[in-house]
């Protein structure tokens, strides 16, 4: 479809891939040429750094090339934080979802960034409180 506009890495392989399944599959018009045939020519492709490369220049615009590599950049970036720990997931209501995406957003950081520095601090004093023992344990009523 247009020139290569990124080179995706052999360890970048799965994070890539399913990031292109995962558009296939839920997005109308993605990509913007003819899906059926792209489906076809996707899965028959060999699983392939060299192979998905191929299949992109063929049927990515510009724009979804850019947000393939940026979904790329965000997987290593998780990688690279988890610290070889694996992320947690929490449940958010919808309206504290759209609070925090939006404060997040505002600052250019992803929300668990956007989390660390707003409350970093305040954590790093709890510890110290609590390995002082100076931390007055809360009972369940206190909630209520």
């Amino acid at each position: 479809m247009g020139r290569l506009k990124y080179t995706i890495k052999q360890d970048d392989l799965i994070a890539a891939h399913r990031y292109v399944q995962n558009k296939l599959s839920t997005v109308k018009g993605w990509p913007v040429a003819d899906k059926e045939e792209a489906l076809e020519d996707f899965f028959k492709s060999p699983k392939s750094a060299k192979a998905l490369n191929s299949w992109c220049e063929q049927w990515l615009n510009g724009s979804q090339w850019k947000k393939l590599k940026n979904s790329i950049l965000a997987a290593r970036k998780r990688k690279r934080d988890s610290n070889g720990q694996s992320p947690k997931h929490i449940v958010l209501s919808y309206h504290a979802w759209k609070i925090l995406s939006a404060l997040a957003q505002n600052k250019q950081l992803t929300m668990s960034e956007f989390l660390i520095r707003q409350h970093e601090d305040d954590w790093e004093r709890l510890l110290v409180e609590m390995s002082s023992g100076t931390v007055p344990q809360k009972s369940k009523m206190s909630r209520e």
